[in-house]
């Protein structure tokens, strides 16, 4: 008897235990956590515009209100890359200041851009250690770096884990200096960020995938992916885009920290929804009241007197706010006027990153209208592939006319055979932006000078001859009959 009612009290519990765990209280609310996502992309270091507007604390004092005043969020703050090469500021020091000012607004997360080697490997290095950014690729294969890049991270929160994958432009070493890439290789992202998502779909909420390259074009490969992530943060192209494709958010913003986005999610059970998504403009002015905010403008004031020592020098002034494709123009003539031997001069589009405002126009204005480490090349190559080259520089070319489909050089239709020689710069002999320079047949010279010297010899020369800057550019146009 004994026996039997341990039997039966044992049964009794068991039941009761089983129907315990399987019965679920209805009046009972499923935990529900918030998450705010705040994000940049393509900064180019425009930490500080020449107007005072101090961006890099309106950004910093902006974002400490939206932590605020989401109450018991889980915050994020990441960027899509290029973080650093465009202003002067950033330029001149390799990024430094930014990648001070990135830190202390709390960076989390970076993709890797593809402007982020632009002043080499170790000052890249120096960069992410002082800015304390994880920065991440998935399709970045083999790399020289000290320290390689992860291709995923899981955030753990108060109620979970977060996923965030990283993945880079498949253009990386045809825009960016080949000479500083030369061991790193760069594949597909669709079967990288495809591995990533499926390795970490079980042990993540979700899933965030945050890519150097348009979203636009993005788009097209994400759709494949065998794991759908939440949201794909997209960048390199400076363009506003807040899209769904195919139940995948796309969120990108417009560049230079004009602006960020600002992506709300919430998770109630296993249930995860973007319940709010805005990209914001930037104040123009911050109040400076947290010391932070004080910090990171002391940080840029000290950047600034430094520049102005090093950079500060009035080299012509513009009586308007002067043409980006002028200048342009006047840059590339101004090569052609610094070696007249030769038979043309070009630069690729994308070299020019500024504007050029009314008013005194400092050597710094020229760094941040043409930011890049690079040196004057002289190339001798085919009238063939000078056209090729010719026909990637849109207005950045001097000494050459287009009538039609065809060239000219010097009132003489160009010769596919013949030779003709070109001054250049160091990034497009390398290949950058898809030009040819480095060829069989071609002779190239790598000079000592530097790419903006002439521009900044002939600006200096025309003032001290009374021009303002539109008759400098006149006069130099009608030199070469333009």
């Amino acid at each position: 008897m004994k026996v039997l009612r341990f039997i039966t009290i044992s049964l009794i519990l068991f039941v009761v235990t089983t129907s315990c765990k399987e019965v679920k209280n209805p009046f009972e609310e499923e935990k529900t956590s918030t998450f705010l996502f705040l994000y940049t992309n393509d900064e180019h270091g425009h930490i500080y515009e020449k107007d005072g507007w101090y961006k890099g604390s309106v950004l910093y004092e902006m974002w400490e209100e939206e932590e605020k005043n989401c109450r018991g969020c889980n915050v994020f703050r990441i960027s899509g890359g290029d973080n650093y090469t465009g202003t002067a500021i950033s330029s001149l020091f390799n990024g430094e200041p930014v990648a001070k000012i990135m830190g202390l607004t709390g960076y989390r997360i970076s993709a890797l851009g593809n402007h982020e080697f632009d002043f080499g490997t170790l000052p890249f290095e120096n960069n992410r250690k002082i800015s304390g950014i994880e920065y991440l690729s998935s399709n970045i294969i083999s790399s020289d770096l000290k320290n390689a890049f992860e291709p995923s991270l899981i955030y753990p929160f108060k109620d979970g884990r977060i996923s965030f994958i990283g993945a880079t432009t498949e253009e990386l070493k045809q825009i960016s200096f080949a000479s500083y890439l030369k061991n790193l290789r760069v594949v597909k992202p669709l079967s990288t960020v495809g591995r990533e998502l499926k390795k970490n779909e079980p042990l993540s909420d979700f899933q965030v995938v945050i890519v150097h390259e348009s979203a636009e074009t993005a788009k097209d490969w994400v759709k494949d992916l065998p794991v759908k992530p939440l949201i794909v943060f997209g960048a390199h192209e400076h363009v506003r885009i807040v899209k769904n494709y195919n139940d995948v958010l796309f969120v990108q913003t417009e560049g230079y920290l004009k602006s960020y986005a600002r992506v709300e999610v919430q998770k109630k059970g296993k249930s995860v929804t973007v319940t709010k998504v805005d990209v914001i403009p930037l104040r123009k002015k911050a109040d400076f009241s947290s010391d932070t905010s004080k910090k990171i403008k002391d940080i840029t004031d000290s950047y600034l007197e430094k520049l102005d020592k090093k950079a500060g020098q009035r080299l012509i002034t513009s009586e308007k706010d002067f043409e980006f494709e002028s200048f342009q123009k006047l840059y590339a003539c101004s090569l052609l006027c610094s070696f007249p031997q030769y038979d043309a001069a070009m630069s690729n589009p994308g070299a020019f990153r500024d504007v050029i405002d009314c008013g005194p126009v400092k050597k710094s204005d020229i760094i941040s209208m043409l930011p890049f480490q690079n040196r004057i090349v002289i190339s001798t190559l085919k009238g063939e592939d000078l056209i090729y080259n010719l026909n990637l520089s849109q207005e950045s070319y001097c000494g050459a006319i287009k009538k039609g489909n065809d060239w000219f050089i010097k009132g003489e239709p160009v010769q596919k055979e013949r030779k003709y020689t070109a001054v250049i710069h160091e990034y497009i002999y390398s290949g950058g932006d898809y030009y040819k320079f480095i060829l069989d047949d071609s002779n190239n010279e790598i000079t000592s000078r530097d790419w903006r010297e002439p521009l900044e010899k002939y600006l200096a020369e025309a003032s001290s001859k009374g021009m303002n800057l539109e008759e400098a550019y006149a006069d130099l146009m009608a030199k070469f009959n333009r």
